[in-house]
């Protein structure tokens, strides 16, 4: 009976012991995890800061490469200074006009005028940057579809695609800007 006295205290010693240093292990390990989780957890903040300051630099250049109606995109022209009559110097009496009316919520309208006939009258035009595209339909007979550019005070108006035999594919650069339109008097 002693023996089996002793037989169980040994065994309950092996069995504490053995629970005793599983307890240490586990908690060294769970400070071992939980270091590695502190520095995973540090690790992530540094990439979700990373994150966010790209994301603010993001908005920045996206704010800054947004079109501003006011503004052109490489140097900082006014929009609005181009609103009047542009006509090109191929001779003291030119034979086409541009007159820019309008320009405002990136929308630009516009008159095209040749030899003193309005062909097209309040088109318009949407502007993006320094770019406005049009798209002029009259009643199914015709389609004109063209751009303008617009830089250093100058504007190349250019008609890309027409089917209106009196108004053939062109590109006209308007560098002169007067009040009153000579063809229209």
């Amino acid at each position: 009976m002693k023996k089996i006295i002793c037989l169980v205290i040994v065994i309950a010693l092996l069995v504490g012991g053995v629970f005793v240093f599983t307890r240490k292990d586990s908690s060294k390990s769970t400070n071992t995890d939980n270091k590695i989780n502190e520095k995973s957890n540090k690790e992530k903040q540094k990439d979700n800061n990373k994150k966010e300051s790209t994301k603010k630099d993001d908005k920045k250049d996206s704010n800054t490469n947004k079109s501003d109606s006011s503004k052109l995109e490489k140097n900082e022209e006014n929009i609005e200074d181009y609103i009047g009559v542009w006509q090109y110097p191929d001779s003291n009496y030119p034979n086409e006009e541009l007159i820019i009316k309008k320009i405002n919520s990136n929308v630009i309208t516009f008159d095209y005028v040749i030899d003193g006939i309005t062909t097209f009258e309040s088109v318009t035009a949407k502007l993006y940057k320094n770019e406005a595209t049009f798209d002029v339909k009259n009643e199914g007979d015709w389609n004109i579809k063209g751009t303008m550019k617009f830089n250093n005070n100058t504007v190349v108006f250019n008609i890309e695609k027409s089917s209106n035999d009196n108004i053939p594919v062109n590109k006209t650069t308007f560098t002169i800007k007067s009040k009153k339109s000579v063809l229209q008097g």
